[in-house]
């Protein structure tokens, strides 16, 4: 930037973050007469990062989100799995729909855990990379 005290807006630019279906971040920063590009690259640089925080801000609540459905999904995975032993403990058949989520009771359970652990750790990456706290 020059020693020009007199700065003229010369254009300007947007960026725009999407979060969901019905929020949204824009950021309008301007050009000015004296800028030259490495001034420009400074600014743009510096509304992305605050565009890249939020984002991660709003993908932590979607992933909560996730880990609360796949906690769920869990509960009632190991409550069925439960009722069907209950049934084949008494000698009560199963039908074929009820025998594949036994026979694959272990490996549903497994799938649901390490989708927990997996987002658990993004989250954690992303507090990290950003600042976020809880």
């Amino acid at each position: 930037m020059s020693e020009n005290t007199e700065r003229t807006v010369a254009g300007n630019f947007e960026l725009t973050l999407n979060l969901t279906d019905s929020r949204g971040i824009r950021v309008t920063g301007y050009v000015y007469n004296d800028d030259i590009a490495t001034d420009i690259n400074r600014r743009v640089d510096a509304y992305q990062e605050v565009l890249d925080r939020q984002a991660a801000r709003s993908d932590i609540i979607v992933k909560r989100a996730q880990i609360e459905t796949a906690k769920s999904g869990l509960k009632n995975l190991v409550k069925e799995y439960e009722r069907m032993l209950v049934l084949t403990n008494v000698g009560k058949g199963l039908t074929s729909s009820e025998q594949q989520v036994f026979d694959n009771f272990g490996r549903n359970k497994q799938h649901l855990l390490d989708t927990v652990e997996e987002l658990e750790e993004k989250i954690r990456i992303a507090r990290e990379k950003f600042g976020i706290k809880e």
